[in-house]
């Protein structure tokens, strides 16, 4: 009995020491790469600078160099160290061993997986009674290349030095001023976070605009329709010409790009020949894979000035009405570009009257509607043929006779 309780504290001696050993051991080759404030790194990107500390124990008191190198599987003793980073670095390290913050790789940085190894006796390579690696048994660090976008106007947006003329309609007060296409490049996803807007023009922006509606275009027309396109975030505007953010949280997969519409929800309060129009001066946004914010290219851009017509002069849209002609013949006036006759076909609608050479052409000299005397021709051609057809009956029978 006495030999079992002899085993068990002498295992639990073992135990108990075993740990600060195991404590010691991991603080001799505790170096890791981190940021410029000291925690730890795993993925970085290109633009950004490369730091270390940690403890190093069989270095300390010496200086020592660090060598930046290609990751490897393993190390193996005596093996070259040869630098990638441009510059060798020379560090003090403390009598406890204690490696300072210290950058040892300025950006730009080049794409790949890597170590840092420190080497206290200056021959240039890896010694195992050395071993101070970053995470030998795994990759220090990994260097990504940032992911990129850039928002242009799309192929359906108006002509932005044109002057788009709206016309108020109470069954459609949705408005579509940018046509926006937003592009990923292939090195990744992207999460649209917000839009930044201003507001131009001389309406009452808290009044006249109820909602600003960010939204992705489903039905590829350039135009909002309610139910139909992806809603990315919607906002208000506080106040005349206020900078208004439209928080969104939408992903462009990379290498694609998607077509989005700034929309205005148009209110209460309009009158004839007021203007509005709207300038996107940023679109921000997310790398999916390296985390970091992506600057979008292109901006800022802004729309078409809009001006309103066919109020009535009333201050309430709903009341509002639409005369079916105008009685100025330029608030008809279309650019010639296909893509704003679209645009502005979408506000300003056709006169349900038409014109004088579409009368004529509907209707005959006499007042006859046109599809009514073609109805008489084609019964008179008929009747023809079957009088026609009885004739030739009649003549085959008296020659068989």
């Amino acid at each position: 009995m006495w030999r079992l309780h002899t085993f068990f504290l002498a295992s639990v001696f073992m135990t108990l020491f075993s740990i600060p050993v195991f404590l010691v051991e991991a603080l001799t080759e505790n170096i890791n790469a981190v940021n410029e404030n000291g925690l730890r790194i795993e993925t970085v990107t290109t633009d950004e600078d490369i730091y270390i500390s940690g403890i190093c124990e069989a270095a300390a008191g010496t200086h020592v160099e660090v060598f930046v190198v290609n990751d490897r599987g393993t190390w193996k003793d005596e093996t070259v160290l040869t630098d990638v980073s441009g510059t060798v670095e020379s560090i003090k390290v403390d009598a406890d061993g204690e490696v300072p913050l210290s950058r040892v790789w300025t950006h730009e940085l080049d794409e790949g997986e890597y170590d840092v190894v420190l080497d206290s006796d200056g021959n240039k390579e890896y010694d195992e009674d050395e071993d101070c690696v970053a995470d030998k048994s795994g990759t220090g660090f990994t260097v990504i290349n940032k992911g990129a976008g850039s928002v242009r106007l799309g192929s359906r947006n108006p002509d932005p030095d044109e002057e788009l003329r709206w016309r108020v309609l109470k069954d459609d007060p949705f408005v579509t001023l940018l046509v926006l296409r937003i592009f990923a490049d292939d090195l990744e996803d992207l999460r649209i976070t917000s839009f930044i807007l201003q507001a131009r023009g001389t309406v009452s922006d808290h009044k006249s605009i109820e909602q600003v509606i960010i939204a992705e275009d489903r039905g590829n027309d350039g135009f909002y329709t309610d139910g139909r396109d992806v809603v990315w975030g919607t906002g208000e505007y506080r106040g005349d010409g206020a900078e208004l953010t439209v928080a969104t949280d939408a992903i462009v997969p990379a290498g694609t790009s998607k077509t989005v519409l700034v929309t205005y929800l148009m209110g209460k309060e309009l009158r004839d020949d007021t203007t509005f129009q709207v300038n996107v001066s940023k679109v921000e946004a997310e790398g999916m894979l390296s985390e970091e914010d992506i600057r979008l290219s292109g901006l800022p851009l802004r729309s078409a000035v809009a001006v309103v017509v066919g109020s009535g002069d009333a201050q309430i849209v709903e009341e509002a009405t639409v005369p079916e002609t105008a009685e100025d013949d330029s608030v008809w006036e279309v650019p010639t570009d296909s893509r704003v006759t679209a645009f502005v076909e979408k506000f300003i609608p056709s006169r349900e009257g038409g014109d004088e050479s579409d009368k004529e052409r509907s209707t005959s000299k006499e007042g006859t509607p046109v599809w009514m005397q073609m109805t008489v021709f084609i019964a008179l051609v008929v009747i023809g043929l079957v009088v026609l057809w009885k004739i030739v009956q009649w003549i085959i029978s008296l020659v068989h006779k």
